[in-house]
This record gives structure tokens, C-alpha cells and sequence, in this order.
């Protein structure tokens, strides 16, 4: 089967102007070889659009997406540790000492909640896939499963950012999952405050994200660190069910060179145990 999960609406954009990202998955009796291949051809055919990609995607696939003209790589994943908390129990990551190098003004937060709230702000993220509060409105608050927090990053109580966030949860553990960011690499260095507000707010153990595209310095100067997937520290990413283990996202992408990716962006986001949310 192959989905395609668009970033940005045609009606904002114009028809054909949106991102695709496939999605796609093999029953276990299905015996033809190539039938991926087939599927993700099918897609690139038929679907309008101005760029197209995918994350979760087996790296041993990495000669076909380079040969059909696609960029292939990896996901950065860093991590953020609440410090309020004197163990860890869902990770396992080495102490860091130094406190980070914020320059500028440290960005405050405000929810969104109200579909007026998501309509007053007039912002598109820079570099590709495109993205605006209406995806952010359709995408992360409007999801009929996960309970995803919506932040609008301000400056000066002017919105420069949006952040998308949820908690994951094992053994009565949290670790907060920034999913998806707006910003500038500038903008995204003065979000320690707000990460860490919902740090303690929520009780979660840290907060941790996958990108590819941002420069890892502006996540260090808002407290993060990257993890490196083969070493001492472990920031779980699987929830469902929980395995304590780091996980690589390899991503392919065909379109515009400036490809800003979170983890939000595709299907890996997703739930793998439906618990319906209580009314």
C-alpha cells in the first residue's frame, strides 16, 4: 500500500504546488519483487507536486532513491534533559555540564487553540517542504488521536515560529517529542525557555527531535545535544510498544536543495496502538 501525506494545502498553494511524503507498507504473503518500486513510481506519476521524499525509509534501499535522482541521509536526533529530574529511567544519556549559549532574546509561547488563533498567523517555513499554521491546524491540532500541544514561538509578542509537541509515555515516564518546527536556525536557538517550560510542566524526563536541515548549533544553543545513535547514550524513539534503543530515520528527497525535515513530516509520527481519546 502507498499513501501520499501532503505538507501544505493546494488552496494555499496552487495545484501541483504541494509536498509529498510516501508512506508505504507490504503485506506479508505479497511475493512480487520491486513492488515498492512500482508503488513509489505509481505516486511520483500521478500526484502533482514540487517536491517528494520519505522517512523511516530502509537505508539498504539507498542505491534505488540515489539512482531515480533522490538525495538520501540521515536525520540528526537531539536531546534535552530536565535536569529537575535526578534519574532517567526512559533514557540513558551522559550528564552535560556546560548550560547552553542562547544570543538573543530567550522566545516566549503561547497555545493555540482556537481556529482564530491559527488564522491570524501569516507565517510559511523557510526551505521545503513548505509549511504554514494551517498545516499545522489540519496536521497536529486536529488529530484524532494524538493530543499534540501547538505553540506560536513569539518575539516580542509577534509570532516568528510555530512547534508542534506530544508526550509519550512508559511505565508512568514522559519524554516530551518535538515532532515540528518553523523557524529560522536563529529563531530555533531561542526556544530553550519554552522547551524547557514544558519540560516542567509536563514532568517530562527530557524532550528530544529528529531534523535534517536546521545547523545542529542552533538546537546546542537552545540546550540540546545530538545523540549519536551508535554510542553510550540511548533516547528511546519507539513508544509503542516501548524499546529502549536509539533508532536511526534515514530520509530520501527529490526537489528543492533546501529540504527542512522533522520527524513530524512523514508517517513516523504515528500511532501504533489506537487509544481513542476520552470525550
Amino acid at each position: 500500500m502507498a499513501a501520499a501525506i501532503r505538507s501544505s494545502s493546494r488552496a494555499e498553494h496552487g495545484i501541483g504546488r504541494c509536498s509529498v511524503f510516501s508512506a508505504t507498507c507490504r503485506r506479508s504473503d505479497s511475493t512480487r519483487p520491486g513492488l515498492g518500486l512500482l508503488l513509489l513510481q505509481y505516486l511520483a506519476k500521478t500526484e502533482p507536486h514540487v517536491a517528494i521524499g520519505a522517512i523511516g525509509l530502509n537505508p539498504a534501499t539507498a542505491p534505488i532513491y540515489k539512482a531515480l535522482g533522490y538525495r538520501v541521509g540521515e536525520l540528526q536526533h537531539y536531546v534535552r534533559v530536565n535536569h529537575a529530574h535526578q534519574s532517567l529511567e526512559l533514557a540513558t544519556v551522559t550528564p552535560r555540564t556546560s548550560p547552553p549559549s542562547v544570543t538573543g532574546t530567550p522566545l516566549t509561547a503561547r497555545r493555540l487553540t482556537r481556529d482564530d488563533e491559527f488564522d491570524a498567523i501569516r507565517l510559511t517555513s523557510p526551505g521545503s517542504p513548505r509549511k504554514t499554521a494551517e498545516y499545522f491546524r489540519t496536521r497536529y491540532a486536529r488529530h484524532p488521536i494524538y493530543a499534540y500541544t501547538v505553540i506560536a514561538l513569539l518575539d516580542a509578542g509577534t509570532p516568528v515560529g510555530l512547534m508542534a509537541a506530544r508526550t509519550a509515555e512508559h511505565a508512568g515516564r514522559r519524554a516530551l517529542r518535538v515532532v515540528d518546527l518553523v523557524g529560522a536556525g536563529e529563531m530555533i536557538a531561542r526556544t530553550g525557555t519554552v522547551v524547557e517550560m514544558l519540560l516542567e510542566e509536563l514532568d517530562a524526563e527530557y524532550a528530544d527531535a529528529y531534523n535534517i536541515g536546521i545547523d545542529g548549533d542552533a538546537f546546542e544553543r537552545a540546550g540540546f545535544w545530538r545523540i549519536d545513535p551508535d554510542g553510550p547514550d540511548i533516547v528511546p524513539d519507539h513508544f509503542e510498544p516501548f524499546e529502549r534503543r536509539n533508532i536511526r530515520l534515514w530520509f530520501s528527497w527529490k526537489g528543492p536543495q533546501t529540504e527542512v525535515l522533522f520527524k513530524g513530516d512523514a508517517d513516523q509520527d504515528r500511532p501504533n496502538r489506537v487509544r481513542w481519546p476520552s470525550s
